[in-house]
């Protein structure tokens, strides 16, 4: 799964929790955490939730060809 895939099914959430997203994506690999936050496009409101960083979420919504290229 990728970022943009994520982001479509959740951005209408403030925070959401692991739970919600393995409930979604069942298949979800836990890793795609780690690097979304080392790439800033979620931020860690506590262990089990998660919320988007608003302004790099929004760069790669509109850009993702040049996202995937860095």
């Amino acid at each position: 799964m990728n970022y943009i895939t994520f982001r479509e099914r959740f951005h209408d959430y403030a925070c959401m929790s692991t739970e919600q997203v393995l409930a979604a994506f069942p298949d979800f690999d836990r890793g795609n955490y780690s690097t979304w936050l080392g790439k800033g496009y979620i931020k860690r409101r506590d262990v089990e939730h998660l919320l988007f960083h608003r302004e790099r979420a929004e760069i790669v919504t509109r850009f993702p060809a040049f996202v995937d290229s860095l």
